[in-house]
């Protein structure tokens, strides 16, 4: 199973889903390489989507393939299915969780937090999990808020590295949002869907929005949490054992591929002083 990573470019998202995936089930997951988050200004979502083609058929040269994306890697899976099929491959399963058809007029839907220090500042409590509004008061500017950070003590360099990392990948994605022009996948989607909000909107979208990019059925699961909290432990749960259900049967290796694939381990650099 191959995960397209999510908006911050990494596909750690998805290491609470496979533990509870079959052990006969293969995972592997490519990430947003290091120099589009830094020097991705001027990519396209052609040429992203380009990318990953390249990376999983470097994993596995043909098909059956077997995709699934979270947040912005649905769009992006969705994407690579649909390119993958006009290739003459097999995309035998295709899982979505929670993101939804761009659509013509509606750009807003996947906005960023209007200014850097506020998306860094949401990046850096998701990845430590504790609240840091405290520490950025009185700046205006993330490099540095997470320099003192770092010189404090109350992060590494690493981390701050990392934070800007994704930070980087978020706005590169929301950029890229209004480029896509959806294809229609040949075949049935399993869909995972939050039921208190989608993505940064409070309004809730249904899964049958992608029922004109779909020529199959979209078999469709509400999870109780927000579309943040999709990834925890009593959620990945209930995911992995639905997607074993659909999975396992398409799948005929024994072997278990736990990988990374990359340059998400790229050297840190520090924050800007």
């Amino acid at each position: 199973m191959i995960c397209i990573p999510s908006g911050m470019g990494m596909a750690w998202a998805y290491m609470g889903l496979v533990p509870h995936l079959d052990p006969r089930i293969p995972v592997v997951g490519p990430q947003m390489p290091t120099a589009f988050a830094f020097d991705g200004d001027q990519l396209t979502l052609d040429q992203l989507m380009r990318h990953f083609v390249d990376r999983i058929r470097e994993i596995q040269p043909h098909g059956p393939y077997h995709l699934v994306g979270y947040s912005a890697g649905t769009l992006m899976g969705h994407a690579i299915a649909t390119f993958l099929q006009s290739q003459g491959e097999e995309v035998a399963f295709l899982a979505l969780i929670d993101s939804y058809p761009v659509t013509p007029g509606d750009p807003g839907t996947y906005e960023a937090p209007k200014d850097d220090l506020s998306l860094t500042l949401e990046i850096l409590e998701k990845l430590l999990e504790r609240p840091m509004q405290h520490a950025f008061e009185n700046e205006t500017d993330p490099g540095k808020a997470l320099a003192r950070l770092v010189a404090d003590g109350t992060i590494t360099h690493e981390e701050a590295y990392w934070v800007t990392r994704c930070t980087r990948c978020v706005q590169l994605n929301v950029r890229l949002m209004p480029s896509y022009s959806h294809a229609r996948f040949d075949g049935d989607v399993l869909f995972f869907s939050a039921t208190t909000t989608n993505w940064n909107t409070d309004n809730l979208r249904s899964p049958e929005e992608w029922a004109p990019y779909v020529t199959g059925r979209i078999t469709a699961h509400q999870l109780s949490a927000r579309h943040d909290q999709l990834m925890r432990a009593d959620n990945t749960e209930i995911m992995g054992r639905i997607i074993n259900e659909h999975l396992l049967p398409l799948v005929s290796r024994s072997s278990r591929i736990l990988t990374v694939a990359g340059d998400g381990a790229a050297e840190p650099e520090p924050a800007e002083a």
